[in-house]
């Protein structure tokens, strides 16, 4: 009996002011299964309620799947700072009011044009978590320091800005604003949970085709630190290898789920771990 089954899944582009970013997230219970069984099956006797009968079930089945394979495809956040730098470096900042993604990304908001007789420096940072950044301006004096969020870490009278301890989540959008009397300038720290960073975060690799990748790790501050990998999986005996570089071999024994999930870890000495995951 021929059949087709289609589904559609929905993310939301979530602005966030405060950090000037957009995320996307995947929207529970808005998963849509779709079949043409009454189509194919409707001319037979009693077709139409078999197809019916068969379409429930399959909703039954395959929503809550999906459903848990879309939570763990997670997007980072897209960092839209820079914009306050393109047109008028260093003076304007882009207030977010919308996003929208017809096949590319297209942001809507206003520049918002500040006094350009401060100057703060640096501009934008990337920080792990419990590391320090001292910001410094042209002002002999007279400078206030603030950030946002307020779980965004701690900035002294002085300029020195501390990351927190932990964050919820890989990535934290800090920023850092200092006023005098006259100006307003702001910068932008990404605090990230690992100074071990991994790329491609995210991975897919079929079972008929299973192609060797090679993962690119990088250590904030010590791009020549020695890196500890290792593998697990949720399927027992089913991991596949990876070398000291980085080189990761999926596994060639048969798939007892049909899927398996393989979390790769990166560790350096006396630091945080980065994972990704492949399936």
């Amino acid at each position: 009996m021929p059949f087709t089954l289609s589904g559609d899944v929905v993310f939301k582009l979530l602005l966030d002011q405060n950090t000037e970013t957009v995320g996307i997230t995947h929207l529970d219970n808005e998963v849509t299964i779709n079949s043409d069984f009454v189509k194919e099956w409707g001319n037979f006797a009693q077709g139409k309620s078999v197809a019916e009968a068969v379409h429930a079930e399959l909703q039954l089945l395959l929503v809550p799947i999906v459903n848990n394979l879309m939570e763990d495809v997670k997007f980072k956040d897209i960092e839209v700072f820079a914009l306050n730098h393109v047109l008028f470096p260093e003076h304007n900042i882009n207030r977010l009011k919308s996003a929208h993604i017809p096949g590319d990304m297209v942001i809507f908001g206003e520049i918002d044009a500040s006094l350009t007789s401060l100057e703060l420096a640096p501009l934008q940072a990337v920080l792990p978590v419990g590391k320090s950044q001292q910001f410094t301006t042209n002002a002999s004096s007279g400078v206030t320091y603030s950030l946002s969020p307020a779980n965004g870490g701690t900035i002294s009278a002085s300029g020195l800005y501390r990351a927190p301890e932990t964050i919820n989540g890989g990535v934290l959008g800090v920023t850092i604003t200092a006023k005098t009397a006259t100006a307003t300038v702001a910068a932008h720290i990404t605090v990230v949970a690992s100074p071990v960073q991994i790329s491609p975060a995210f991975f897919a690799l079929h079972e008929d085709n299973p192609l060797a990748v090679q993962l690119n790790a990088m250590v904030l501050g010590d791009e020549n630190t020695a890196l500890n990998w290792s593998l697990t999986s949720s399927a027992p005996d089913v991991t596949g290898i990876i070398s000291s570089e980085g080189l990761y071999m999926p596994p060639f024994e048969a798939y007892p789920l049909g899927y398996t999930y393989v979390t790769v870890t990166a560790t350096s000495p006396g630091d945080r771990p980065a994972r990704l995951t492949f399936y």
